[in-house]
C-alpha cells in the first residue's frame, strides 16, 4: 500500500536540482492496526506517511539505526531484523533472528554490521553479537562477564570512529570495543543517564540524567569523565527513555517527552520546538543529509549523501548515477569559495578535509548541468 507524497510536489515539481538539503526525521508509527514508515520536516511539523511494513504486526524499543550511505533504516520486528528504504519506506528484506532475547541494535559504517546485546539461559552474563549485513549471518563478539544487565529502559549509541558500542547496564555507562569486546569505558555514576546518543564533535554523550522526580538534559564529557547539566526544561519528562536521535550538524537533540516529540539545543538545554505529530512516533532516525534528486509521480528517488557527517579527515560523496562531468566547490559560512576541484565519469568523489579549519562549510556539486548543497561539519 503506498501513500500519495503530496507534501513535497509544490516545492521539486519542474526544478532541475540535483539535489537540496532537506533534514527529515525518519520513523514508524501506527495507522488503522498497521506498522507505517512516515517522514517528519522538524521545520513545519508536518508528517508525511510512505508505506504500511507489509508483514509487520509488532516493534521492539531501541532496535533502530541508519544506514546513511544507503539509505536503509533497521528496526527489529516480529520479522526479525526488517530493512527498509527510507526514499520510499517500503521494506527492502527482514533477516530472522535464532535470539530469544536480543536487543539494542545500531548500524556499525566500517564493518557494514548491526551490533547487538543477547542473553542466554547458559551464563548470566550479556553477550555481545554482530550481524554482517553482507552475509547476512550472527556472530558472538564476546562474553560479557562484568555485564549481567541492561537497565530497566536501555538505551544505546556507537562512536563510528572509534569503535566503540554504549549501553547503560548494572556497571554504569558502559563503552565496548565492538572489534574485541573489551570495555573501554566504565562509569559507575551512570545509572541515572538515559536517552543516549553519542556527538563525535564533542566526544561527550548526551542525555536525559534523573535528578530526584525531574530529568537534566546533560553531556557527559568522555575525556574528563563529568556531566555538564544543561538545563531542565519545564515539564521534560520523557515518555520512552530510548526513543531519541541527534542532529550532530544543527547541534541539536531530540527525544520523544510530554507533548510531542521536542528538539531541545545541545549547547543550553533549551527546548527549541515541540513536535506534536510526533506523538506516537517510534523508533526515529534523524536524516541530516536527506534530500531528493527527482520526482516520479510525486514520489521522491535516489540519493546524494555525503558521509562522514560530521567528520576530521575526509568525507564521500556518493551521486545516484555516474556523471561525465563533476565539479565539486567548497563554501564556508560567509558565502566564500575556498576550494574547487574537478572529477569525471564517476559517481563517488573523496575530498580531503585536512587542509580545513574546524568549522561548518557547504559543499556544492555541479554534475552535468545539474547542482546540489550539502552543509558539513569538519572538527
Amino acid at each position: 500500500m503506498k501513500f500519495k507524497v503530496s507534501l513535497f510536489s509544490g516545492l521539486f515539481f519542474c526544478i532541475s536540482l540535483l539535489s537540496a538539503q532537506v533534514d527529515r526525521i525518519f520513523g514508524v508509527h501506527w495507522v488503522n492496526m498497521k506498522v507505517v514508515s512516515a517522514l517528519v520536516n522538524p521545520n513545519t511539523d508536518v508528517l508525511t506517511d510512505l508505506d504500511t511494513l507489509d508483514g509487520v504486526s509488532s516493534i521492539y524499543f531501541s532496535t533502530a539505526s541508519l544506514d546513511r550511505v544507503k539509505g536503509h533504516y533497521f528496526l527489529r520486528t516480529n520479522l526479525g531484523v526488517t530493512i527498509v528504504d527510507i526514499y520510499t519506506g517500503s521494506v527492502i528484506n527482514s533477516i530472522p533472528i535464532t535470539y530469544n532475547f536480543i536487543t539494542g541494535f545500531r548500524y556499525h559504517e566500517n564493518t557494514n554490521s548491526l551490533y547487538a546485546f543477547r542473553s542466554s539461559t547458559q551464563s548470566s552474563s550479556l553477550t555481545l553479537v554482530r550481524l554482517d549485513l553482507a552475509t547476512q549471518t550472527f556472530s558472538d563478539v564476546a562474553v560479557m562477564t562484568d555485564i549481567t544487565s541492561l537497565t530497566s529502559q536501555p538505551c544505546f549509541t556507537i562512536d563510528q570512529e572509534n569503535d566503540v558500542f554504549y549501553t547503560m547496564t548494572n556497571i554504569g555507562l558502559t563503552g565496548i570495543d565492538i572489534n574485541t569486546g573489551l570495555i573501554t569505558d566504565s562509569i559507575s555514576n551512570g545509572a541515572d543517564f538515559s536517552a543516549i546518543n553519542y556527538d563525535p564533535v564533542s566526544s561527550s554523550i548526551y542525555g536525559m540524567r534523573k535528578v530526584g522526580s525531574s530529568f537534566n538534559f546533560s553531556n557527559f564529557d568522555l575525556d574528563l569523565e563529568q556531566y555538564d547539566d544543561l538545563g531542565t526544561p519545564g515539564g521534560f519528562m520523557p515518555i520512552v527513555h530510548e526513543v531519541t536521535a541527534m542532529d550532530t550538524i544543527n547541534d541539536r537533540y531530540l527525544v520523544q517527552a510530554g507533548g510531542g516529540l521536542r528538539i531541545v539545543d545541545n549547547t543550553t538545554g533549551t527546548v527549541l520546538s515541540t513536535l506534536a505529530t510526533c506523538l506516537g512516533f517510534k523508533e526515529f532516525v534523524y536524516l541530516e543529509d536527506y534530500v531528493y534528486l527527482s520526482l516520479v509521480n510525486n514520489s521522491p528517488i535516489n540519493e546524494y549523501v555525503v558521509y562522514p557527517n560530521p567528520s576530521k579527515d575526509f568525507v564521500n560523496i556518493v551521486l545516484d548515477k555516474d556523471y561525465a562531468d563533476i565539479k565539486l566547490q567548497l563554501w564556508d559560512m560567509q558565502g566564500k569559495m575556498i576550494y574547487s576541484t574537478d572529477f569525471s565519469e564517476t559517481s563517488k568523489v573523496n575530498l580531503d578535509l585536512q587542509f580545513l579549519v574546524d568549522g561548518t562549510y557547504f559543499i556544492h556539486v555541479l554534475a552535468d548541468g545539474k547542482n546540489g548543497r550539502v552543509k558539513f561539519v569538519k572538527y
